[in-house]
């Protein structure tokens, strides 16, 4: 385990750095790569090279600076648990989110690089092709607003069971099954590792329900604890807003 756990640094530090941008509230919370950018298509090209020079270099003092941060908001909001519960439990729920998706990752990069194939959640160590949507199995669709749902990525449903198969021992001690409002988490495992819409998280948000099986990226309304929030491939898709920063 230790050679797998030094040799995934990197993927550890991109959960990190989202969980610190998250709580730092930022206008450029979780930008997102375009779609499936191709040398042959100018736009593209275009757009990814934008993406790749606006990526923001994190250092581990911001990261240090973001976890204090977040601690202090959390530290004001449980002051008076009953008023703030809702905020405390979005807050909770995220973090909760982002330390699976470090564990996601880590498993993601050991079936890419072909360490731990056994790990799989069929057992077969096979990937089970396909990332856009079928009509016959559960699960849900991320992309851009105004792309079509048929070429957004989706992303195949799987059990609780199987996501605790996958990251536990080797990943994470324990997975959690339900966010902080009490309601089931919901996963996705798209086992054709050779391009996006892999891994994903989601949560009801506070009243149980989902609002829906296809997501464009974008932020909630700052106290909609209603909405989901939806996490794949290392990013927020569906990002929660907070009511209000920490004082300084």
């Amino acid at each position: 385990m230790n050679h797998t756990i030094a040799r995934l640094n990197a993927t550890r530090l991109l959960g990190l750095i989202v969980m610190v941008a998250f709580f730092a509230a930022t206008p450029g919370l979780a930008q997102q790569p375009p779609e499936n950018p191709t040398a042959s298509d100018p736009a593209a090209e275009k757009a990814r090279r934008e993406f790749a020079d606006s990526v923001i270099v994190i250092t581990r003092e911001d990261i240090k600076a973001g976890k204090a941060r977040a601690a202090k908001k959390l530290a004001e909001l449980k002051q008076n648990p009953t008023e703030n519960f809702d905020e405390i439990a979005m807050l909770e729920t995220t973090d909760d989110m982002m330390q699976l998706g470090v564990g996601l990752m880590s498993w993601l990069t050991d079936q890419v690089t072909g360490d731990r194939a056994e790990a799989s959640p069929n057992g077969s160590g096979q990937a089970e092709k396909g990332t856009r949507r079928s009509a016959t199995v559960e699960g849900w669709t991320t992309g851009s607003k105004g792309t079509p749902k048929e070429n957004k990525h989706f992303f195949p449903a799987v059990t609780y069971q199987h996501i605790v198969q996958m990251l536990v021992p080797d990943y994470l001690d324990s997975v959690p099954e339900h966010d902080r409002w009490g309601h089931p988490y919901q996963f996705a495992v798209n086992e054709d590792t050779s391009g996006f819409g892999i891994i994903s998280i989601r949560s009801t948000g506070r009243d149980g329900r989902f609002e829906a099986d296809d997501y464009n990226r974008g932020r909630n309304d700052a106290g909609d604890y209603d909405r989901d929030i939806v996490w794949t491939d290392g990013f927020l898709v569906r990002i929660p807003t907070r009511s209000q920063p920490a004082t300084p």
